[in-house]
């Protein structure tokens, strides 16, 4: 069975292109309607495949999972923690928002 990472622009764009645009509206809006992709391992033995996203701090009550015409569409939101009286952060490197 091949497997293929779906792109939501347009095929004839480079997906650097898509990557360029998609940071660029990402860091404009804000964290309203800001989109991520996490990390996904995908592997596969004789019985099964294996899907794992990095998400830590999901529960699997936050994910939605589809299968429609063959493609499986796995998406979800990662919320940022709220803020906790007397915490500062100096470095917030931590990717949250919606995907798909």
């Amino acid at each position: 069975m091949k497997l293929t990472k779906y792109n939501q622009l347009d095929p004839l764009f480079p997906s650097d292109f898509g990557g360029l645009v998609e940071r660029f509206f990402n860091e404009s809006l804000g964290n309203e309607n800001r989109k991520f992709n996490p990390a996904v391992d995908i592997s596969e033995d004789e019985e099964q495949f294996e899907i794992q996203i990095a998400v830590p701090g999901m529960k699997k009550q936050d994910f939605h999972v589809d299968l429609t015409d063959g493609r499986l569409t796995i998406s979800g939101e990662r919320k940022i923690e709220e803020k906790k009286e007397g915490k500062n952060y100096h470095s917030l490197e931590t990717q949250y928002g919606s995907f798909s």
